[in-house]
């Protein structure tokens, strides 16, 4: 029987980029779309996501795109977002990831899947600090 090596938190936040923490969730959007994550109405595990479950999968929690953004403490207008790696990003019906550089990440749709795009080039419309990560 194989033993199981439980891994410390420094070991964890290696793997992730930041277990918890703005930058382990830009990581993880990076890691969602170069390993080509597929995008599943209701997904929250790694490598089948929708929008919501794409944060989901990193943070935790649970909800949509507008129940995400309503429990989130600190938000904001996109005219006013922070160069903050690992931000969710917010509209009507859909949440991304900022990943800093002016780019975001989000699983889009089945044809699409999880992409990378200008933020300039979607219709994002708030920003705001997902619960469960630190900032």
């Amino acid at each position: 029987m194989e033993n199981k090596k439980e891994l410390s938190e420094k070991e964890l936040e290696q793997i992730v980029g930041g277990s918890g923490t703005g930058a382990g969730m830009a990581s993880w959007a990076w890691q969602a779309y170069n390993d080509g994550w597929q995008y599943v109405w209701g997904g929250t595990t790694p490598g089948s996501v929708d929008a919501s479950g794409l944060i989901v999968s990193y943070a935790g929690g649970a909800g949509n795109a507008e129940a995400m953004f309503a429990s989130a403490s600190v938000k904001g207008p996109i005219s006013s977002l922070p160069n903050q790696p690992g931000l969710g990003l917010y509209m009507f019906g859909h949440v991304g990831v900022y990943v800093g550089d002016g780019m975001a990440i989000s699983a889009e749709n089945e044809l699409t899947g999880v992409v990378a795009r200008p933020i300039a080039a979607g219709r994002w419309t708030q920003w705001f600090q997902i619960p469960g990560v630190s900032y």
